[in-house]
């Protein structure tokens, strides 16, 4: 089922659960698994990014793509912000420890700040999201303290 074929009901459900941003993002307040989210629909929970990209495109095969988003906001499910991966490319990025929330500005400051046991990752992702407003997760600035992603910033 494709957020093209919501019933009318359902579509007035998906859509209370979005909050309009002014930078354009549109905000998913509802449920969240793994932090995505999450829209309960005929008994199981399907990704709300899955269903709007699916009401924006024609052609869509769940097996082999992922959709991301292009901005920082976790929550955002923007058909304009969205975009598709294969899955291989997904899991790449992950790979490389590449979290869209960071950029080389952050990592270069991160790194300044960071002093081997003396700061720890969860002391780092609340500065982080108080001097750029972006939240990032433990893992993600363990990788990056660690030097194991973003390797290339110096």
């Amino acid at each position: 089922m494709t957020h093209k074929d919501l019933a009318f009901d359902d579509l007035q459900r998906l859509w209370s659960q979005i909050r309009i941003e002014e930078d354009g993002c549109y905000t998913w307040a509802g449920e969240t698994a793994d932090e995505k989210p999450v829209f309960r629909l005929g008994g199981k929970n399907r990704l709300v990014r899955d269903l709007m990209f699916e009401g924006a495109v024609k052609s869509y095969n769940r097996q082999v793509i992922v959709v991301k988003s292009s901005c920082k906001n976790e929550l955002c499910v923007c058909p304009e912000h969205l975009h598709q991966r294969t899955t291989s490319e997904a899991m790449s990025e992950v790979a490389q420890g590449r979290n869209r929330a960071l950029n080389e500005d952050i990592v270069r400051w991160v790194r300044e700040r960071y002093v081997k046991g003396k700061v720890e990752a969860t002391a780092l992702c609340r500065m982080v999201e108080k001097e750029f407003g972006t939240k990032v997760t433990r893992s993600a600035m363990s990788l990056v303290v660690l030097r194991k992603s973003w390797k290339d910033v110096v």
